[in-house]
């Protein structure tokens, strides 16, 4: 029993200092690729945008509060619109702006070196995707996205 007592002991001092190691020994070499607003560029991400217009007569009724839709059918619940510009231009919260801010006046374009803005075109299917690996609508859109952020989408 006592043997067992010692090396339960020993277990514990053994883990115990592992764990300070960790704690006192940050790994920076795994830290990630990030630039100057924090963005990791590693990070595989996509934006998707979609353009439709609902038919006069759809089959569905539509809840405008954000709950998913279920049991909705092209054409007879919406119609994708085709050839649709949109704009997306990376933004940060402008200085002094509350950080959990939804408000399109406390952002602004990113400046300088990370600046990103692009267009893209809604394919037949009302769709177009950004991302870090290119667009699905690569006929459409002009660059690929820089990576995880804030961006601002305008329909032009």
């Amino acid at each position: 029993m006592m043997k067992i007592v010692k090396q339960l002991k020993r277990m514990g001092v053994v883990m115990l200092t592992l764990a300070l190691m960790v704690m006192a020994f940050p790994f920076s070499a795994l830290a990630a690729n990030v630039d100057a607003t924090g963005r990791d560029l590693d990070e595989e991400v996509s934006l998707t945008l979609y353009k439709y217009v609902t038919p006069d007569n759809p089959t569905t009724t539509y809840t405008a509060d954000g709950t998913e839709q279920t049991g909705i059918t092209a054409d007879a619940d919406y119609v994708p619109i085709e050839d649709v510009v949109f704009k997306i231009e990376l933004v940060t919260l402008k200085s002094g702006a509350n950080a959990t801010s939804i408000l399109p006046n406390d952002y602004e374009a990113v400046t300088g070196a990370d600046a990103f803005s692009t267009t893209g075109t809604t394919d037949a299917d009302g769709k177009l995707v950004f991302s870090t690996s290119g667009s699905s609508n690569t006929s459409t859109a002009t660059a690929v996205l820089p990576g995880q952020g804030i961006y601002k989408v305008t329909e032009i």
